[in-house]
């Protein structure tokens, strides 16, 4: 048990620390314009059906650029805010973990910044990331068909991108050229889009005008790791295969080898289970 406690409060602290930096290191790009929910459905694991998850995914559409995240991160953004403004300490909040909502994706997307291209933010463990792809990423065939979807006047079109072929309903009443996660470039708001074994659905739930003075913040975190698409998935891959060496580089340590060697298992069992991305090449 104490040697689940050390482990457990390394990845609160570590947490709490990751958490910190999003608030403090940032720089406004932006105004919002626009700001859309979208219920996120995932599947993780390819062979089990039955275990299909979902969170809310939140993106702010501006003048120049719009920037996808997810909603949880943007509610503990929030309350890392409030404790500060207080003047609450760190380490008292991170006692208690509960208080943040959990998020399963730590990436954010900005479309069209730098001009032309997206930049997509990521983490593997301490280590934060950054890339740069082309913003025409997609080769759209737009049909005739037609649908009414969350309330708006719809119009099908398919893709396919990185191993999955999507389709996708967009509307010409919300005229922006968005749509969630790095999907853009139909004429109007993608409102669903969904890969065809419909392991990866995206749904929007609302949008909405956001209040007046919402900015779209650039992360500038120190020590940032400029990479590759090709070069963030390599350490993301090499880490989950060794996670409990990447724990005990942040400071976490077991008892004896015979429960270093239990620890590895379980996470070894845990990453078999999620072999489904949503990029499968």
């Amino acid at each position: 048990m104490k040697k689940l406690l050390t482990t457990l409060s390394i990845l609160l602290t570590f947490s709490m620390a990751y958490c910190q930096s999003e608030v403090e290191n940032h720089e406004a790009i932006d105004m919002a314009k626009l700001r859309c929910t979208y219920q996120f459905s995932y599947q993780m694991d390819s062979t089990n059906s039955k275990r299909l998850r979902h969170e809310k995914m939140v993106l702010l559409i501006g003048e120049k650029c719009s920037k996808y995240k997810s909603y949880n991160s943007i509610i503990t953004d929030s309350l890392i805010r409030d404790f500060d403004k207080r003047g609450i300490p760190p380490q008292i909040v991170v006692s208690d973990m509960s208080i943040f909502p959990k998020t399963k994706f730590n990436h954010q997307i900005f479309k069209n910044d730098p001009k032309g291209s997206m930049s997509v933010f990521d983490r593997v463990f301490k280590d934060k990331f950054v890339y740069n792809e082309p913003l025409d990423l997609f080769k759209w065939e737009v049909s005739s068909d037609t649908a009414k979807i969350s309330g708006y006047n719809c119009q099908k079109a398919t893709t396919s991108y990185r191993g999955r072929n999507y389709e996708a309903w967009f509307t010409t009443e919300i005229p922006f050229s968005e749509g969630p996660y790095k999907f853009n470039g139909l004429p109007g708001l993608i409102v669903k889009i969904a890969d065809t074994k419909k392991h990866y659905v995206f749904e929007l739930i609302s949008a909405t005008k956001p209040p007046v003075g919402t900015l779209i913040y650039l992360p500038t975190y120190p020590k940032t790791i400029c990479s590759s698409r090709e070069g963030f998935r390599k350490a993301k891959n090499d880490a989950k295969q060794d996670v409990i060496r990447r724990l005990e580089d942040m400071g976490g340590h077991f008892e004896n080898p015979e429960d270093r060697k239990r620890a590895k298992e379980r996470a070894m069992a845990k990453a078999r289970r999620t072999n489904n991305p949503i990029e499968l090449m």
